[in-house]
Formats: structure tokens, C-alpha cells, sequence
């Protein structure tokens, strides 16, 4: 069986997308999101300014598509910290979008009054964006996938091993969601038995591929990206050649830790974004892989 193979860009951190003095992302950027809006492809993402978190988006043509160029919207954040005393007066991060009857509903982490939450705002237009009033649930760092009618919503909760866990919790609406329990853990042992973070899912033949952060040291600053495999977002399967992707050396801007690894196939080309960590910066970086990855998902679910 062929494995894995993913190669960095070489001007990484990426320029359109990093942390720039005198904008909204003046100081980090990261937590890619990727949703498809027929000509052109649109990334939610976050940016840090005076200490807080925003979301903001950009935008790039499926035409003539490289992964790299992105145009910044003139008017981010889209999506800005509540007044003093909201759920999420600190910090929106995190976000995952999904298109439900015409509209987005894009779902982020609220960092704010009372518990770390799982928020919910929702556009028509993919740029303006009504918060709902409260949280959907508790938990962080959402990922949403839409099938047979429902929205599935992975998240983030502490596990017994004291590091992360997923959960699921699943919907009808995408805004009153019925609690699954916990779907994916820290391996027995290895580069993920202690914490396993940030899942990103996409679908490939009718197969779900989730890319997830994972430690065995620290609870929340992985440095290694593995695979798991699914056919019915309940089950999963690692994959055997974990882990698939590392962060950089001790002086690389991607060398204290690596999250949420989104993953687009263009063409037979895959692009991995993904948050790189050094110095108390994060920003964020690109991998690329042309190997066939959906082929290797079948061929792992049967062995």
C-alpha cells in the first residue's frame, strides 16, 4: 500500500493569510475553514488584535487555483468578541462552516462569561452574520459536516487520560443538537495516547477523512497530524502510518505546535492549511500531497 505523503510550501508562513502589524491580524492568524461558493473558494479564519480573537474571511478564484493567494475581505472581522460580560466577550475562534438550507451557519468556539462554549452565527450572504443569542453547546474547537439530512458536530472535550477527546452531537436544524457522547480518544499508546485535538473532516468515494492534531505529552500543543477513516462519522479507523505530518525545527515558525489541519482536493491535488505555532505566534502554513489519498482511505477500511 502506498503511504501518506505531504510536503510543506517552502515560503511558508503564508503572506496573505499571516499575521500583519496595522490589521486585524495584526499580531496571529490562524484556524483555516474552507467552504466552496461556486466560483471561488471562501476561508473563514482568525485573526488576533489587541489580545483578542476575530474571525474574519478571504476569498481566491477557482480559476487558475494555488492554495497560496488569498484577498483579504476589506471589511474583517466579519465576526468580533461581545460586549464585556457575553459568552464571547474574549475570544471567537475555531470556526466551521456548513451550508444548511440556502444559508451559512458557521459555528466557533466562544471564549468569554461562563464556560468555553460552541457558538453559532448565520448569514445569507457568507459575509454578514446575525450571532445567535446563546451557545449551542459546551465544548471547543467545532468541526460540521452535513449528511443524510443531519448536521454532525465534532468537538472538543477533556478526557480521562487528561488530555482531549471528540465528541459528537448531531442536529435536524443546526441549532438544537442531541448529544452523542464521545467518538474518537487518545490511542493506548504512541504519538497520540495522551490528547487528541482540532479534527478536520472531508469526504472522499463515499469515505470520511478526518485529519486531527495529537500528543502524547501535552494536552494542547500537538506537533503531529495523523488520519482517521470513517463511513458513518461514528466509527473510525487510524490509519496505520501515523503520524503523517510533523512541525518544523526548533527555530521554524511552526515549531512549538500544529492544529487544525483543513484539507481541500482540487483537481488530484490535495492542500492541507494549518496553524503553526512559535514564540507565542501562530500563523498560518500550507502543506500539499498528491498522493492518492482516497484510494488509501478504501484500502485501510478493508484491511
Amino acid at each position: 500500500m502506498e503511504k501518506m505523503v505531504w510536503k510543506k510550501y517552502e515560503n511558508n508562513p503564508l503572506p496573505d493569510l499571516g499575521a500583519e502589524p496595522g490589521t486585524w491580524r495584526e499580531s496571529a492568524s490562524m484556524t483555516v475553514d474552507v467552504l466552496d461558493r461556486g466560483d471561488f473558494w471562501q476561508i473563514f479564519y482568525v485573526g488576533k488584535k489587541d489580545g483578542h480573537d476575530s474571525i474574519g474571511i478571504a476569498t481566491a478564484q477557482k480559476s487558475g487555483f494555488d492554495g497560496i493567494n488569498w484577498k483579504d475581505n476589506p471589511n474583517n472581522p466579519i465576526l468580533s468578541p461581545g460586549e464585556p460580560g457575553s459568552f464571547d466577550s474574549l475570544h471567537l475562534v475555531d470556526p466551521a462552516s456548513v451550508v444548511l438550507n440556502g444559508k451559512i451557519y458557521l459555528y466557533y468556539s466562544a471564549l468569554g462569561d461562563g464556560p468555553d462554549s460552541l457558538a453559532l452565527a448565520i448569514s445569507d450572504d457568507g459575509i454578514n452574520f446575525q450571532k445567535q443569542a446563546e451557545p449551542v453547546l459546551i465544548g471547543r474547537a467545532p468541526e460540521v459536516v452535513k449528511h443524510n439530512g443531519l448536521i454532525y458536530l465534532f468537538y472538543s472535550m477533556d478526557g480521562d487520560k487528561g488530555g482531549y477527546e471528540f465528541h459528537l452531537a448531531t442536529s435536524s436544524d443546526g441549532i438544537n443538537f442531541k448529544e452523542e457522547g464521545v467518538v474518537f480518544s487518545p490511542s493506548d499508546s504512541g504519538w497520540d495516547s495522551l490528547s487528541v485535538v482540532t479534527p478536520r473532516i472531508f469526504c472522499e468515494n463515499d469515505i470520511f477523512l478526518m485529519a486531527y492534531a495529537g500528543d502524547d505529552n501535552e494536552k494542547d500543543y500537538p506537533t503531529n497530524f495523523g488520519f482517521a477513516f470513517s463511513k458513518d462519522l461514528r466509527n473510525w479507523k487510524r490509519y496505520s502510518h501515523n503520524p503523517v505530518y510533523s512541525g518544523g525545527g526548533p527555530d521554524s515558525w511552526e515549531s512549538r505546535a500544529i492544529w487544525f489541519p483543513e484539507i481541500l482536493k482540487v483537481d488530484n491535488k490535495y492542500f492541507m492549511w494549518y496553524e503553526g505555532h512559535h514564540n507565542k505566534v501562530s500563523q498560518v502554513g500550507l502543506a500539499f500531497s498528491e498522493s492518492p489519498i482516497g484510494q488509501i482511505a478504501i484500502e485501510e477500511l478493508n484491511n
